[in-house]
């Protein structure tokens, strides 16, 4: 006959804040004439000044990429002379946020459509995190099993999930920006805040272990 398997189940989890280094600022620029494929970033006119702007204040041109090109036209007809729409991305040092911002805004045919946060070395923040839950788990089924004069066996079955929540105060960077001057480049004061984000990641886990009489 056999015996159903002794077990116990504990939980446990372990979290760390971890901070932006970097930004994607997705960018539409109006610009006079449509310039189709990479040569937008130098040929169409709008573009060339927002990519000449960032370089003076220390963003590399290779920082910026164009996302798309939408023509605009009243008529049927689609030439060179038709305005046009260019989605740009902007990856940029959160060091540098600040400047970058004061350089998009100068350019009254510019916005920012949306904001993107990137993080260094997520994965080793993560597996740490995942080392911490297991070992608080192991910890947590011992001081069970002993209360219960029984013996950890070995695991039985076990399973985890990270979690990843956004958190910080929001960054619209649009609405400071109405506020600031547009006569020079933003600072962290202009903006009413620091130029920082963070979020937190949570690594949870659930081990069932076998125990034994002690």
């Amino acid at each position: 006959m056999e015996h159903p398997i002794d077990t116990i189940t504990v939980r446990a989890s372990a979290s760390e804040e971890v901070y932006a280094d970097r930004a994607d600022l997705l960018v539409s620029v109006r610009g006079s004439s449509l310039v189709t494929g990479g040569a937008a970033l130098t040929k169409a006119q709008e573009v060339r000044q927002l990519v000449q702007d960032l370089a003076r204040v220390g963003l590399p041109e290779q920082a910026v990429t164009l996302r798309s090109v939408t023509a605009e036209t009243s008529s049927s007809v689609i030439g060179k002379s038709s305005s046009a729409n260019y989605q740009l991305r902007v990856r940029t040092p959160l060091d540098n946020l600040a400047n970058v911002l004061g350089a998009i805004t100068a350019q009254k045919n510019a916005q920012i459509i949306a904001t993107t946060w990137l993080y260094a070395d997520l994965d080793a923040v993560q597996d740490g995190l995942l080392r911490q839950g297991l070992a608080r788990a192991r910890a947590k089924a011992e001081l069970i099993a002993q209360s219960l004069g029984s013996a950890l066996d070995r695991v039985h079955t076990a399973t985890e999930s990270l979690l990843d929540h956004e958190e910080g105060r929001p960054f619209y960077p649009q609405a400071a920006m109405a506020k600031a001057p547009r006569t020079r480049s933003l600072t962290s004061e202009d903006l009413g805040m620091d130029v920082t984000h963070a979020k937190r990641i949570t690594a949870e886990v659930e081990v069932v272990y076998r125990i034994r009489p002690a």
